[in-house]
């Protein structure tokens, strides 16, 4: 199954809209605007929440609450040089990628779980996800949501740490 991610631009909080490979609105995600740590809601077609995300504040390593129903998970991300590792608390699954190019895969040993690639020369991001089982679509979505995430703050932190031009 595939699903394609696209955030919606010019919006004072980050909201994505999520379709299917026929082109039909499966979920929507809205982040909360004014909260001290990311957070996303996520809704499926008919505007019912079926999952929350939760970025944990003042953590050594990003960590994600992820919440759907009465389960919860938590994403983890791994310190390491030039590729970014995430790992799954409650399942054997590991997410890595190239956060250049922006491909990511999960993994269960050596099963791909879900692949996902970030769409060039699209107007704000847009992501096609590519999943095994339609039951695994819901808590891949929240993953990819988290993983944009992180790469955005990663983006506002070294644009924070760029030398300023005091040329006068």
């Amino acid at each position: 199954m595939k699903l394609y991610i696209k955030q919606k631009v010019f919006t004072y909080k980050d909201k994505f809209e999520v379709r299917n490979e026929h082109f039909d609105l499966e979920y929507k995600v809205a982040g909360k605007l004014f909260a001290l740590s990311k957070r996303f809601n996520v809704e499926d077609s008919k505007g019912k929440r079926v999952a929350s995300i939760k970025k944990k504040i003042f953590t050594f390593r990003p960590h994600y609450k992820i919440t759907i129903g009465d389960e919860t998970y938590t994403l983890k991300r791994n310190i390491t040089f030039f590729k970014h590792k995430y790992v799954m608390s409650n399942l054997n699954w590991v997410t890595s990628g190239d956060f250049i190019n922006r491909k990511y895969s999960i993994k269960d040993k050596n099963t791909t779980i879900m692949s996902m690639q970030k769409q060039w020369f699209k107007w704000g991001d847009s992501y096609e996800l590519s999943i095994n089982h339609q039951q695994n679509a819901l808590l891949s979505l929240c993953i990819a949501i988290a993983i944009d995430a992180e790469l955005a703050s990663d983006k506002k932190m070294v644009r924070n740490n760029q030398p300023k031009n005091t040329a006068a």
